[in-house]
């Protein structure tokens, strides 16, 4: 099985709370641009939790761009956590049947950890 490596930028988060009692809970909406195997953008929709100790989360994710030279989009779902120490650990494989144009039929799943950062680093599996 192939594993695409890549970076990530933020380019946007917003956030709209949905409840602020008993704990605050908040939609976010975030872009991020991709380069390396994996080369584009995408838009995710998280639900999150936050606690005293952290936060968290689960969300769908829409990639449109290139994997490997392979253009199309996909979707990531996702789900993780933020920590007191300032680390996000995060999950995610791809639904499957969600590919489209040359990556139709793609499969995968993957991890990443990172405190905050200007860019991140993730790899990921995938059969195609």
């Amino acid at each position: 099985m192939p594993t695409a490596n890549a970076t990530f930028k933020v380019a946007s988060w917003k956030e709209e709370p949905y409840t602020n009692e008993p704990q605050k809970m908040v939609q976010a909406k975030v872009e991020r641009t991709f380069e390396g195997d994996l080369v584009g953008e995408s838009h995710t929709e998280y639900l999150m939790a936050y606690t005293p100790t952290g936060a968290s989360f689960v969300g769908l994710e829409r990639f449109t761009g290139s994997l490997s030279g392979k253009t199309g989009s996909f979707v990531f779902q996702r789900d993780g956590t933020a920590g007191s120490d300032g680390v996000v650990r995060e999950q995610f494989m791809i639904v499957v049947g969600s590919g489209t144009g040359e990556l139709k039929g793609i499969t995968g799943r993957g991890n990443w950890e990172s405190a905050h950062a200007e860019s991140y680093t993730i790899s990921f599996e995938y059969e195609l």
